[in-house]
Formats: C-alpha cells, structure tokens, sequence
C-alpha cells in the first residue's frame, strides 16, 4: 500500500541518517599538520602546504587555513588563511611575491590582543641593490612593475597599558622603481595613506601612568589621524622630476600639507642611486652625507601649510592666558639675533598665527637649484640661503 511504502521508506531513510551521524561523532577528529617555527611557537593547519625550510628551492611558499598558533603549549592566536610566497630564503629574501592574511588573531600572555581582518600584497621588495631590477625583469620583462599592499580593520588593545588603538585601512599602490634611468617609465605614480586611526584611552582603576597624561594634556580620551603621501614621477629625455604631497590630519591639532618638487639628471639618478647601493653595503657616514647633499640639490622648490585645528588652545590651556605673548616675544628676540634682515617677513606672519590662528604658510622657489659646493659655501649663512630660496612666509586668517 502507498502509505506502508512511505512509511518504510521514512524508517530506513531515519536508520541512515542515525548511522552517518554516529560515524561522524565516534570518528576521531582529524589532526592538524604541526610545524615548530622556533622552539617555543608552533602552528597547526586543517589544510594546504607549507614548504618554508630551504631544503628544496630558493624561496617560501606557503597555503594553509584554520591556523592554530601556539606559544609554549599554549594557544595564542588565529588565522584563518595564510599564503605567503617569497623570492629567496631566510637573510637572502628578495621580494615578497604574494601575501594574504584573512582574520588573524593573537593575544599575549599579558592579554594584549591584536585582530586584523585582511592584509594582501605583491612585490614587497626587502632589499635595494641590482636585485630589485633582476627581480622585476623576471616578473615583467621591460615594462613597469607595481608594489601592492593593503592592510584592513586593525585592532590593538593594551591590557597593561589600557589603550586600544584602532587602524581602518593601511594602502602601498606604488611603481617598483628600477635601479637604471633608461627602466624608469614615462610617467609613475606612489600612493601611501594610513586611514582612520584612532588611539584611545580606556576607563579603569590603575596608577597614573605617561599615556594618561598625554590624554589629559589633549583633553580628549581618543586622538584620530590620517596620514596621505602621494608621488607623481615624469621622465623626459635625461632628465626625471619627481612631485610629492604629504598630507597629515590630527583631530582637535592641526592639519598640515606639504609638496616638493625633485630635479633629476640622468646623471644625478644614476650617482644617487650608486651612493644608495654603497651606503647600504658600508653604512659609511661620509657616503650618508654625500646622500643628503645629493638629495637636497635636486630639490627645485617646496611649500607647507600647517593649519590650527584646536593645537593653539591646547597651548595656551597647557601654559597659560599669557603664554602666546611670552613665545611671540622670545620668537622675536631670537630672529632679530638669527636673521635681522629676515626677522620682520617671518615674524609677523608666525605672530599671526599663533594669536588668531588660520594657515600659516612657507613657499620657496629654488631656480636654478642650489649645487653641493653652493649648500657648502651657505651652509653658515642662513640669511643668504633664504634669499638664495626665496623662502617667504604667510599668513591666511581663519575663515
């Protein structure tokens, strides 16, 4: 009959699936693939590969998920993916090819934790010498090759210290540069920013400690900050100009914004990269020196603009009703002593500044740019450097 049938067929469909769930819990659980990092952290995944010792190739790969990390016997943190792909091994690492991170955990045993949701990235390089450009070469033959890197949702919290600190997003979208003028492209661009990062202080019982009293002299529990630097590079003939724009905001502080301008010859790009490359082999001071008079005498010109977001007030409820006066007067002093030709230009725009707040601004324009040999003859004679910059300074009032 159709219901005896059904009936059955309900009872033996009931026996089966009694059958597969005691198979499934009297089964043991399958065990975790274990690797000693050192001797007191090990990691333990579900699934995947990890070949990071060596023996084999001249690199790390790694594939792995549900990601136990242990310290001492201990379980301290998480991930749930991890892949990680290098060019070379231990000390001789190139690049980091390929990287991604999803949900990653870990806390202390003085129960610190840090939680980061995503991080990702391709050809972060970890050297600079002539394999950066036999790295790109392999990867990209003549044409350009871009370093990736994004890291999202970073949450740090202190226990000890009872702060928490908060990152919504971290980005690197930047041209891998060649060590060689003629690889470099027409045109690049860099971007580097830091978003939404936001350190507070948290509430409890506990002895006053530095972080409190920063806290206290900002007046506020939390402090935010965003951070913005972007490269814009052209090449035409032999020569190459780089532009760039760093950009900074701190609540209830200041915003400030600053750009310059970089003048390269073929000749100056190939010099500054050799001193790089021997500095870094020798680490010898007179090299670093030679670095920074090559750098700045390939600087054509640079302005900033710090703007008062609350920073005058926190002064001046810091040091008191009187303190704007006394700097001022100080500030003065000490300009007519410095620069007495230069002290009235650069003094009444700070003056400004300081009393009702606004913009302050400083331009430059250092046509044709200043040689080593000119920055050495100047160096002990600040008033002519400002003229030879045409340094000049400004004051926007508050709108």
């Amino acid at each position: 009959m159709p219901i005896l049938d059904a009936a059955r067929k309900l009872v033996i469909a009931a026996s089966l699936m009694a059958s597969c769930f005691w198979l499934a819990t009297a089964m043991p659980a399958m065990a975790k693939t274990s690797v000693w990092l050192d001797e007191t952290t090990e990691i333990r995944y579900s699934s995947g590969w990890y070949r990071a010792n060596g023996s084999d190739e001249n690199f790390i790969d790694i594939n792995i998920r549900d990601v136990d990390i242990y310290e001492r016997g201990q379980q301290r943190g998480f991930i749930e993916k991890l892949i990680l792909k290098t060019d070379g091994f231990g000390q001789d690492i190139v690049a980091i090819e390929n990287v991604l991170i999803k949900n990653f955990s870990y806390t202390t045993e003085a129960g610190d934790t840090l939680t980061i949701g995503h991080v990702s990235g391709e050809h972060l390089v970890a050297v600079q010498d002539m394999r950066i450009e036999a790295y790109r070469k392999r990867h990209s033959g003549e044409s350009p090759l871009r370093s990736l890197a994004e890291i999202k949702n970073i949450h740090f919290y202190s226990e000890s210290e009872f702060i928490e600190l908060e990152i919504a997003n971290i980005t690197l979208d930047g041209l891998l540069t060649p060590t060689e003028f003629d690889a470099l492209p027409d045109n690049s661009r860099t971007k580097l920013s830091l978003d939404g990062l936001v350190l507070s202080q948290v509430p409890g019982d506990r002895p006053t400690n530095e972080t409190d009293a920063i806290f206290a002299m900002l007046g506020s529990d939390h402090l935010t900050l965003d951070i913005a630097m972007n490269f814009q590079s052209e090449k035409q003939a032999d020569t190459v100009k780089l532009q760039g724009i760093i950009e900074l905001s701190a609540s209830s502080l200041m915003d400030m914004k600053s750009d310059f301008t970089l003048d390269l010859s073929r000749y100056e790009y190939q010099a500054l990269n050799q001193l790089s490359e021997y500095y870094l082999e020798t680490q010898a001071p007179e090299t670093e020196e030679a670095i920074i008079f090559a750098f700045l005498s390939s600087i054509s010109g640079f302005s900033v603009d710090l703007t008062d977001a609350g920073l005058l007030d926190l002064i001046a409820r810091l040091q008191g009703d009187q303190a704007t006066d006394v700097t001022i007067m100080i500030m003065q002093v000490s300009l007519s002593e410095m620069l007495p030709r230069h002290a009235l230009a650069i003094g009444t725009p700070i003056a400004a500044f300081l009393r009702q707040g606004g913009t302050l601004q400083m331009r430059s324009d250092i046509t044709p740019r200043l040689s080593p040999t000119e920055m050495l003859a100047l160096q002990f004679d600040p008033e002519r450097i400002i003229d030879r910059i045409k340094l000049k300074f400004s004051h926007l009032p508050q709108n």
